[in-house]
């Protein structure tokens, strides 16, 4: 006990921030320089594969809208009939030929995706953070994802023809 009591009026150290520590300049980090766009033009191989993606979608997607006014009619005559009847039947018949036809159309979109990410992942130091509106400044970038955004633009439009000719089937 009696030594516990000797310690009780013991100076403890200072918590305060001593000379030395207040000198002490926090480390800085690394100065990353700024990415350099590339002005390198498209290779003609990735223009060629950007150009037969983009026909095959265009070709799908007119395939697609062909087939639209018939599915159309189709729906619009099975709206009064009842569910089981040859009306329902053969717009049901029509709705799934026209979702198969987008077959085409979502294969050049899975290959453009995998090009863009591809491209992304390859790009991403130099191309820096796209997200800021801009966009990356490389041509070969940038001519994938007109691409890509042009195929994504016909998927919109399947989509919403899909979605509503399907919310007018009855049952």
């Amino acid at each position: 006990m009696l030594a516990l009591a000797a310690c009780a009026d013991a100076k403890y150290p200072s918590l305060a921030q001593r000379p030395v520590e207040r000198s002490a300049k926090t480390p800085t980090p690394p100065t990353i320089p700024a990415p350099t766009a590339s002005s390198e033009p498209v290779s003609p191989a990735l223009s060629a594969q950007l150009g037969s993606l983009l026909s095959s979608a265009q070709k799908a997607h007119s395939a697609f809208l062909a087939l639209r006014e018939g599915a159309r009619q189709k729906v619009a005559a099975a709206q009064g009939a009842a569910v089981p009847s040859d009306a329902w039947a053969a717009a049901n018949e029509a709705l799934a030929e026209l979702d198969t036809s987008r077959t085409d159309l979502a294969q050049a979109q899975d290959k453009l995706e995998r090009l863009y990410i591809d491209d992304r992942l390859a790009h991403a130091i130099e191309d820096g953070n796209a997200d800021t509106g801009s966009g990356p400044a490389r041509p070969a970038a940038r001519a994938i994802a007109a691409a890509r955004d042009e195929v994504l633009t016909m998927v919109g439009v399947e989509d919403a023809v899909l979605s509503d000719l399907k919310g007018k089937m009855p049952g």
